[in-house]
C-alpha cells in the first residue's frame, strides 16, 4: 500500500505526477491494485508552459529562431498524428535525460 494513505473509501483521489518518494501514476497504479478508484492527476506544468519549455530546447539544441522552433513542433504534432503538448513533453523527457549525461562546465579537467 502506498505509505501515508488511510484504508478509507473514496470516491476520487487526487494525486501530484512529482512527489517526493514515488510519482502519482506509481501511486495510483499501487492504490488501484487493492481496490479501483478514480484518479485525477495533477501537474505544475499547463499546456502553454510545456510548449514554451520544448520550444526553448529547439531553440538552443537546433540553433532555431522561436518561429520556427514552433513549426517544428506543428509539423512534428501533425506527422505523428499526436497533441502539440504531447510531442512537447516527449522533447523535455529526452532533454532531461540528455542533462543527466552531460556533466557541468569545466568537470573533470584542471
Amino acid at each position: 500500500m502506498t505509505p501515508g494513505l488511510s484504508r478509507a473509501k473514496s470516491t476520487a483521489l487526487p494525486e501530484h505526477i512529482k512527489m517526493p518518494d514515488m510519482d502519482g501514476i506509481e501511486a495510483a497504479r499501487d492504490i488501484c491494485r487493492e481496490e479501483p478508484v478514480p484518479v485525477i492527476l495533477v501537474t505544475a506544468f499547463h499546456d502553454p508552459e510545456y510548449i514554451e519549455r520544448a520550444k526553448g530546447i529547439l531553440m538552443k539544441r537546433a540553433g532555431l529562431d522561436e518561429p520556427e522552433a514552433f513549426r517544428r513542433l506543428q509539423k512534428l504534432a501533425s506527422s505523428k498524428s499526436q497533441k502539440l503538448v504531447e510531442i512537447a513533453r516527449t522533447i523535455i523527457t529526452a532533454e532531461e535525460a540528455y542533462s543527466l549525461n552531460e556533466a557541468p562546465p569545466g568537470a573533470g579537467t584542471r
